[in-house]
C-alpha cells in the first residue's frame, strides 16, 4: 500500500483538513481499514483499492465506516490526479467522477432534498442554544441527524467549546454532529465549526458536507443565490457554486507526504 497525507480545502501544506488517503492493489479487510483509521490522528481516513476492473473507495472515522465525506472524497480523487490514474471510483453505489485544474480538484455534488431537511423545534434543543438564530437538522448519509445552529455573531461561533458540545452530545443521541454557523465578519460569506463527538471527532477542522447543507437551504430560501463561501480553520474556504451544470464544489489540496506501507504492519 502506499500512504499520502493530504491536506484539503488549502494551498498549504499542513493546512486545511487533513486526510490520510490509502492506495492498495487489493481489497483491504474493513476490520484492518478501521483499525488503521483508529491509529491516524485524523477525522477521516480514506482508502482506494482495486475492484476488479474499477478502484473502490471506502472512508472511516476514528470509530465507524463512514458513508458521506466530502474532503476525503476530494483527498481520493487527488491521490488519483497525483498518480494519474483513473478519474473516478465507485464510493457506495455512486460512481464519483472528478475534473482537475492545477492543484484544485472540481466535484460534482448534490444539493440536499427538500425532505432531508427539516427545522429543530424540538424544545430540549432549544434550551441548550436559546441564543440561536437559527437552529435545524438535516438528515446525514448514516440516517442520523446534524444540528446546523446559527448563531448572531463569528465571535459567538469562536467562543463554542469543543467540551461543551461533547458533553452535550452524551445525552443526544439521535445528533450525530454540530455544524455552528453565522454570517463571517472577515473571508467568506459564513465562519463555521463542526463537531462530531458520535464519530469519534472532536472537531472537523473544515466539513464540505456541512456547507451543502447550508448552500441548500438557502437556495430554497432564495433560488438566486449562487455561489457560497464558508470560511473554517486555519482561514480555509469551502466555495461552492450553482451552473446550468449543477452543484460543483472546488478545493486546494496539498500532497504532505507519501509513503510505502505494508498491511501486515496492521494485523
Amino acid at each position: 500500500m502506499i500512504r499520502y497525507h493530504i491536506s484539503v480545502f488549502s494551498k498549504e501544506a499542513n493546512s486545511g483538513n487533513s486526510c490520510i488517503v490509502y492506495l492498495s492493489r487489493e481489497a483491504i479487510a474493513s476490520s484492518i481499514m478501521q483499525s488503521i483509521a483508529a491509529a491516524e490522528d485524523v477525522s477521516e481516513t480514506a482508502f482506494i483499492y482495486a475492484d476488479g476492473d474499477s478502484l473502490r473507495l471506502k472512508i472511516f472515522s476514528p470509530v465507524c465506516e463512514m458513508f458521506s465525506c466530502l474532503h476525503a472524497t476530494i483527498a481520493a480523487g487527488y491521490v488519483l490526479k497525483l498518480e494519474k490514474m483513473a478519474s473516478g471510483f465507485y464510493f457506495g453505489d455512486s460512481f464519483v467522477s472528478f475534473c482537475s485544474e492545477d492543484d484544485n480538484i472540481l466535484l460534482q455534488v448534490s444539493p440536499l432534498e427538500a425532505v432531508k431537511l427539516q427545522n429543530a423545534v424540538d424544545l430540549r434543543l432549544r434550551q441548550h442554544f436559546a441564543s440561536a438564530v437559527g437552529l435545524w437538522c438535516v438528515t446525514t448519509a448514516s440516517g442520523k441527524l446534524r444540528l446546523m445552529i446559527q448563531l448572531s455573531s463569528e465571535q459567538a461561533v469562536t467562543d463554542i467549546s469543543a467540551k461543551g458540545i461533547g458533553e452535550l452530545a452524551s445525552f443526544l443521541s439521535d445528533i450525530e454532529s454540530f455544524f455552528i454557523y453565522a454570517l463571517s465578519c472577515g473571508k467568506g460569506d459564513y465562519f463555521g465549526r463542526m463537531f462530531a463527538p458520535a464519530l469519534g471527532i472532536v472537531e472537523d477542522p473544515v466539513n464540505g458536507n456541512s456547507c451543502i447543507a447550508l448552500f441548500s437551504i438557502l437556495r430554497m430560501q432564495n433560488a438566486s443565490v449562487t455561489e457560497l463561501s464558508v470560511c473554517q480553520a486555519k482561514g480555509c474556504l469551502v466555495n461552492l457554486v450553482v451552473n446550468d451544470e449543477g452543484m460543483w464544489v472546488t478545493a486546494d489540496c496539498v500532497l504532505n507526504e507519501k509513503s510505502g506501507v505494508s498491511q501486515l504492519d496492521f494485523v
